[in-house]
């Protein structure tokens, strides 16, 4: 599977969290989001490419391993760290940074 995500921080964010659960599909939704509303379970598994193409400017999302959404259950923001994620992406920025 390849995500691509297209769209303001909101869109980015989705695929990433899209990508997390469709790599662990047994996973419950609050494992993985950062404690103390959810478990903060350390993401192990390996996650599929993403591409992030932004088309606003402001929340860098495509540069983050962070996932940021609304909890309506608690009233609160929460997200989900994908360290993962922001190695992958340290790692294509490198690759992209020796090429130029």
């Amino acid at each position: 599977m390849l995500g691509i995500s297209l769209g303001g921080g909101s869109s980015i964010d989705t695929c990433k969290v899209a990508n997390l659960y469709a790599s662990k599909p047994d996973a419950e939704f609050l494992d993985f989001v950062n404690a103390p509303i959810g478990r903060g379970v350390p993401i192990t598994h390996k996650l599929s490419p993403l591409i992030a193409i932004p088309t606003t400017a402001g929340t860098s999302s495509e540069t983050t391993g962070v996932a940021v959404f609304y909890s309506q259950q608690t009233q609160s923001k929460t997200g989900i760290s994908l360290l993962q994620i922001l190695f992958h992406l340290l790692q294509s920025t490198f690759i992209k940074a020796l090429k130029h």
